[in-house]
């Protein structure tokens, strides 16, 4: 951990301009309530949206919304045009570009080669979240603190009706496909659980055998927390461990309750403070994340069971995640102190400027997860306070109406707060969902600082701590 903090940066930070200017590439807009912050801070920000990706496949209708996203917000190019367009840039030191999400790693790589710095994802990145084997390969040859899951891959579903036939354990079923969704069994029952998973596989049939799928052991009594690094130009800059809720709503399970993230809360560590969580969980992943002028997240999925008394992975997320990031930049006293201190060659945390701890609720459109995007209508977001630092839109176009939704994803804000605990940052971004009109649905507080739940957060905390 020491040896990383001292090494020496790659480039001179003089060289730096005091308003570094943003380039942004992004697909389905991920990035995009960034780009806008920055925007509103006063950045130059450039943003390119991809028209199309091969590995992905879309509706006319869903790419017009797609491509609607902060319109009447953000300028918008087409991503090829604009990245032709930086190959002439001669002074790239003023640029910082962010690719926001993996699957874009074909322009990170084209990126890199130019010889710009920022979030450039490589294909490995991409590997390594959605290739499952590949990921637990990894883990069983590098870490130590990882108990061995048991877990079995299939690419179609008459494959598992015959394997569940043979088995008396209980699955979790995970889709390599980013719209396959993970189905948790409310029941521990074998019998009961095989028909979840069934059902699961027969409703999103294509969406599974799209890429492939795997049932993976379930635990039953468990803990779980995201331990995440971020680091510069080869020295880590920030650690923080994130704790998420997953559920759409309390006692909502199975593929159609399983949300990216419906609640969720970070907090800071200190180098020191981090020390056994980053030589445990994220210093064996160095050799992949720690580059020269890049900007790279990585973590690790980690859940605790307390039946075994032991650590199990569950999945990496090299890139920003959602709503991590949000509640990261909600601690921090703007968007840009986030950039503007990396590029100095500081960590991000300073306890006497930041807060400990952000937390995040994010609000959808509809009053169940899974809703078919055909069916979701566009709705007026009203915003009291105007575009407040807690407000991070993403399914959002300005029209001459007003702000409303681009009917692209069922995900429309990410509400932000920050506090000097997980409560008092939990409690702040509760209260700063007051600060918007908008027929939506999230979780309440009370139900999310309830103890009774298991793997509740503040059980969670108090394990860490």
């Amino acid at each position: 951990m020491n040896q990383v903090a001292e090494t020496k940066p790659f480039i001179n930070f003089s060289l730096i301009l005091p308003k570094p200017i943003f380039v942004f590439f992004s697909y389905d807009g991920h990035g995009l309530p960034i780009a806008f912050r920055l925007q509103q801070e006063g950045y130059k920000v450039y943003v390119g949206m991809v028209k199309e990706l091969k590995e992905i496949k879309e509706t006319e209708k869903e790419k017009e919304a797609r491509l609607s996203l902060y319109d009447g917000l953000l300028e918008k190019i087409d991503a090829d045009k604009l990245l032709k367009a930086l190959s002439f840039v001669k002074d790239k030191s003023r640029y910082f570009i962010v690719c926001d999400f993996s699957f874009l790693y074909e322009y990170g790589e084209e990126l890199k080669k130019l010889g710009f710095m920022g979030l450039l994802p490589s294909k490995q990145d991409w590997e390594l979240e959605e290739e499952r084997e590949l990921a637990q390969n990894l883990v069983e040859e590098r870490y130590r603190i990882f108990s061995p899951k048991e877990h079995y891959e299939f690419s179609k579903i008459d494959e598992v009706e015959k394997f569940l036939e043979g088995t008396d354990k209980v699955w979790v079923l995970k889709g390599n496909y980013a719209e396959a969704p993970t189905v948790v069994p409310v029941s521990n029952d074998p019998d009961i659980a095989k028909i979840e998973i069934l059902d699961a596989l027969r409703v999103y049939q294509k969406e599974y055998e799209r890429e492939g799928f795997s049932l993976q052991e379930k635990l039953t009594d468990i803990l779980e927390f995201v331990p995440e690094a971020i680091s510069f130009d080869g020295i880590v800059r920030g650690i923080n461990i994130d704790l998420e809720i997953k559920n759409f709503a309390p006692g909502n399970f199975g593929y159609g309750g399983q949300t990216g993230c419906s609640v969720s809360t970070i907090f800071w560590l200190t180098k020191k403070e981090g020390e056994v969580i980053y030589d445990d969980f994220l210093k064996p992943l160095e050799k992949e994340m720690l580059r020269k002028n890049e900007l790279t997240i990585w973590d690790a999925g980690t859940i605790y069971d307390k039946k075994k008394k032991g650590f199990f992975f569950t999945e990496f997320c090299i890139r920003w995640g959602y709503d991590a990031v949000f509640d990261e930049l909600a601690t921090l006293p703007s968007a840009g102190y986030y950039f503007e201190k990396i590029l100095r060659g500081e960590d991000i945390y300073n306890p006497q400027e930041c807060s400990r701890f952000g937390a995040s609720f994010r609000i959808f459109v509809v009053p169940e997860f899974g809703v078919p995007r055909e069916k979701i209508k566009s709705e007026k977001i009203i915003l009291l306070n105007g575009f407040d630092k807690d407000i991070w839109l993403w399914d959002v176009k300005k029209t001459s109406e007003g702000l409303e939704t681009a009917n692209f994803d069922a995900n429309v804000m990410v509400i932000t707060g920050k506090g000097d605990t997980m409560e008092e940052a939990l409690t702040n971004a509760f209260e700063n969902i007051k600060k918007v009109v908008f027929g939506g649905y999230h979780w309440q507080l009370e139900n999310v600082l309830y103890e009774g739940w298991k793997n509740n957060l503040p059980e969670r905390l108090k394990f860490l701590k």
